[in-house]
């Protein structure tokens, strides 16, 4: 088990190293193991389905990191599969 800190410490590693905050869900830190392309997706979920699960203080280092609360397409849950998909056509 990671504290919160230490996971928003290796974000800011990886954005440093790849500019941007979207880690692909397979990404693992290599130092640590940590699957953290695997948290930032459950964080988006948690912020969105479950806010109390994410800390004020978290939320605000990832707003100053300039996290992507929603990524692309995040809305396809919310919509028909079908209708989304024709669209991009």
């Amino acid at each position: 088990f990671l504290p919160w800190e230490h996971k928003l410490e290796l974000l800011r590693n990886y954005k440093e190293e790849h500019g941007h905050t979207n880690v692909p869900k397979p990404y693992t830190d290599p130092e640590t193991g940590f699957f953290l392309g695997k948290w930032v997706q459950n964080v988006r979920q948690n912020r969105r389905l479950h806010p109390e699960r994410v800390p004020g203080f978290a939320m605000s280092a990832l707003d100053e990191m300039g996290f992507v609360w929603k990524k692309l397409g995040d809305d396809n849950h919310d919509n028909n599969r079908w209708e989304y998909v024709f669209g991009l056509v």
